[in-house]
């Protein structure tokens, strides 16, 4: 039996961490800090499903309100809190797909998901979520000329915002501004980080054919 041991790396420990403290900043987490039901095993699945159903539902609400030309202070409040779903959502999905199974292992603890395909649903949902912020940003935005939209009607802005999340383009949207060429940037790094990790858990759940190539078999 070899004794050899791996090299020292601390790039996992290290991200695992940063992903860690940064999974705090969530008001979901606070939520089930301050309400020992939540965190019952009993509805915590549940509680997660109906948590992410309501948050794609209201989101699909405020894009549709700001298409209508609604800007009220209410409007942009959510507009905020959007930001911070976008941040919760992007760290929430990296440590389920790269970490959390790790510092399970690590810590000697068993680690399994409810279901692949829940999971897979689960992060749809927050694609489409993610995804409708961002149109009641670039909307909202429009009317308040820090970018100019070529077309602002609800499809329109659908098709420039899916563009931006899957191929970085700004096709149809002219920022005026830094902070709309930062808006863009950020839209493109979100929507880069959720196609792969939509990618990434879609492709895991596909079953491998039998193969006749006798290398090929396990």
């Amino acid at each position: 039996m070899s004794n050899t041991k791996a090299a020292t790396s601390f790039i996992v420990p290290l991200w695992a961490g940063i992903l860690r403290i940064l999974s705090f900043i969530s008001l979901f987490w606070l939520l089930r800090l301050v309400i020992p039901w939540l965190r019952d095993k009993k509805h915590s699945y549940a509680v997660v499903e109906i948590w992410v159903i309501a948050h794609t539902a209201l989101a699909l609400c405020v894009a549709v309100l700001a298409n209508a030309g609604v800007v009220s202070p209410l409007v942009t409040i959510l507009l905020v809190y959007g930001g911070l779903r976008v941040f919760e959502i992007v760290v929430t999905q990296t440590n389920i797909l790269l970490f959390d199974e790790w510092r399970a292992r690590r810590a000697g603890r068993p680690y399994s998901l409810r279901g692949y395909r829940r999971i897979f649903l689960l992060l749809l949902h927050n694609y489409a979520e993610v995804m409708f912020w961002f149109m009641a940003a670039l909307v909202t935005f429009n009317s308040w000329s820090w970018l100019i939209l070529d077309d602002a009607t609800f499809s329109a802005t659908f098709r420039s915002t899916l563009l931006s999340l899957v191929t970085l383009s700004t096709e149809g949207i002219r920022p005026l501004g830094r902070f709309a060429v930062a808006f863009l940037a950020l839209q493109s790094l979100a929507g880069v980080l959720m196609t792969v990790l939509t990618l990434a858990r879609f492709l895991s759940l596909l079953p491998t054919p039998a193969t006749q190539e006798p290398t090929e078999q396990e």
